[in-house]
């Protein structure tokens, strides 16, 4: 093996300059490239499609016209699943799309605790229709690690505000925050706002924060967050 193979960040510059088709093919050119290839092709995602493609084809039917899980993944399709989700740094999901769906059917029998199947996520931007389904996926991405939070929710489910309400726990690292519910009524908007003042009155770190008017008592919560930059 020549020394350079040796060198992971001169391996790791090469794949950051590799055209992001070649990834695949650079990945199992040989051992020396395969982490550092993977590394790069899996960062930034903008989408989840490319998770759901890499686990069998056999996985998923259609019934009505919706995308079904057929069977379990075992052990080992567990494995293959987070050597990928292990190296995802952001995620970018903006469009409504039933691999999400897929995706939180796969995760309520994951035998991993949720924080360890997006470990290193940083960022999270997500437009969703805050479904049941979409409170499981949320649940494995409010990690440790996450830093900024982009989420656009329309309706979202009880399930989810529950999910969502753990953010000030989940997440003590966040910095910049963006949570917005398009066309909300006045009503559900005062419904919804205790899930949100609470958790992101414990966002010790946070610097920026866009959400709607969260009332007297949410804005008193936020202004005591040393940390905070700007509200809007």
């Amino acid at each position: 093996m020549h020394p350079a193979l040796r060198n992971f960040e001169l391996l790791s510059v090469i794949s950051s300059y590799t055209h992001y088709g070649s990834l695949p093919a650079l990945a199992s050119t040989c051992r020396a490239f395969e982490h550092p290839a993977l590394d790069v092709l899996w960062r930034d995602l903008q989408s989840m499609q490319p998770l759901v493609k890499c686990l069998p084809s056999d996985l998923f039917d259609f019934d009505q016209g919706c995308r079904v899980l057929q069977k379990p993944l075992d052990a080992n399709m567990w494995e293959t699943l987070r050597k990928y989700t292990t190296r995802v740094y952001s995620i970018r999901q903006t469009c409504r799309s039933s691999i999400m769906e897929c995706l939180s059917q796969l995760m309520l029998p994951c035998p991993f605790i949720p924080a360890s199947l997006f470990p290193h996520l940083r960022k999270l931007t997500w437009y969703t229709e805050g479904t049941q389904y979409a409170a499981e996926f949320l649940r494995m991405t409010l990690v440790p690690s996450l830093m900024f939070l982009d989420m656009r929710v329309s309706s979202p489910s009880v399930t989810f505000l529950s999910v969502l309400s753990t953010l000030g726990t989940s997440c003590p690292h966040l910095q910049d925050v963006a949570v917005k519910i398009p066309s909300a009524a006045d009503n559900l908007i005062h419904k919804i706002s205790p899930f949100i003042a609470q958790p992101i009155s414990q966002l010790s770190n946070l610097q920026r924060l866009a959400t709607w008017d969260l009332g007297n008592q949410g804005i008193e919560h936020i202004m005591q967050l040393q940390t905070l930059q700007s509200l809007t």
